[in-house]
């Protein structure tokens, strides 16, 4: 479901701002938390950079690509949490539950 939810929020981004929206040379700081999200963000960052090659690719402007970004930014840091949240177990077993 973690995993449907990264990829979900991702694509998403990527069709609101379009291919510009992942950008690892003039939007460095946002690709370091789109990063995140694994080889999905650089196979687009390498798609988008051969596009833009051949004239295919515009850059993009305005709020959508902004919010475009947010959303693709916003899926890596997803997937960060879920790997935090992974690494480290609950402390009490399940059956337990919480004592007040």
């Amino acid at each position: 479901m973690v995993a449907l939810g990264v990829v979900g929020l991702f694509v998403t981004g990527l069709l609101i701002g379009g291919l510009d929206a992942v950008d690892s040379r003039d939007d460095r700081w946002w690709f370091m938390a789109q990063s995140l999200t694994g080889p999905m963000a650089f196979g687009v960052d390498w798609l988008h950079y051969w596009l833009r090659a051949e004239g295919s690719v515009v850059q993009g402007v305005g709020r959508m690509n902004e919010i475009g970004m947010l959303s693709c930014a916003l899926a890596g840091l997803m997937n960060l949490i879920a790997a935090i949240d992974a690494l480290f177990p609950p402390m009490r077993r399940r059956g337990e539950g919480a004592k007040l």
